[in-house]
C-alpha cells in the first residue's frame, strides 16, 4: 500500500478530465488551496493537487485517476491509533493536530473530511461547481432602524470610579 493508513482512508476519484481544470474548480468553488505539486509520501506516490483542511488530493499525471487521502501529520495518527501506539500522543498534540482532545472525534473527523473532499472532488471532476442553499427572501417589512426607545440612553458618569 502506498500510504501508512492504507486503504481505509484513500479514496480513489475516477478523472477524465485535465487535471489543471479540476484543480482551478477545487480552488475556485470547493474552499481548497492549491498544492505545489510536492510529493510528501515519495516518489511515485502522488503529487499534492489540492488540500483542504485535513485532506489532500493527490494527481499521478494528466487524466490520471486522483486520490483523496489525510495529510502526513493526520496519516501519522491514524497510523499510531490503529496499531495500538495512540497513548503515544497527548490531547494538547491531538488538539494541536486536528482540533479534537478525543480520538473518537479524530476519527469522525477523518472519516467526514475525506468522505467530503472526495464527493467534492467527483463534483469538481465532472464540471460542477458548489451549490449554493436556496435562501428565503427577506419578508421584513419594518423599518431596519427602528429601536425601542429606551435602547439608546445617555448616561451620567460623573463622579462614578471605575476603579475599585
Amino acid at each position: 500500500m502506498f500510504y501508512p493508513v492504507g486503504s481505509r482512508y484513500t479514496r480513489a476519484v475516477a478523472n477524465s478530465s485535465d487535471v489543471s481544470a479540476v484543480r482551478a474548480l477545487l480552488c475556485k468553488d470547493y474552499d481548497c488551496a492549491a498544492g505545489m505539486l510536492a510529493q510528501p509520501f515519495g516518489e511515485g506516490r502522488g503529487r499534492v493537487l489540492a488540500q483542504r483542511s485535513h485532506m489532500l488530493v493527490l494527481s499521478f499525471g494528466d487524466e490520471a485517476d486522483l486520490i483523496v487521502v489525510p495529510t502526513q501529520e493526520i496519516q501519522n495518527l491514524l497510523w499510531s491509533f490503529s496499531n495500538g501506539y495512540a497513548a503515544q500522543w497527548s490531547t494538547p498534540e491531538l488538539r494541536a493536530l486536528t482540533g479534537c482532545e478525543r480520538w473518537d472525534d479524530v476519527l469522525q473527523l477523518a472519516g467526514r473530511e475525506l468522505d467530503a473532499l472526495a464527493t467534492d472532488l467527483a463534483r469538481a471532476i465532472a464540471g460542477k461547481g458548489k451549490e449554493l442553499p436556496s435562501v428565503a427572501p427577506n419578508e421584513f417589512t419594518g423599518d431596519v432602524m427602528e429601536l425601542p426607545s429606551d435602547y439608546l440612553y445617555s448616561m451620567d458618569l460623573e463622579g462614578e470610579s471605575c476603579v475599585h
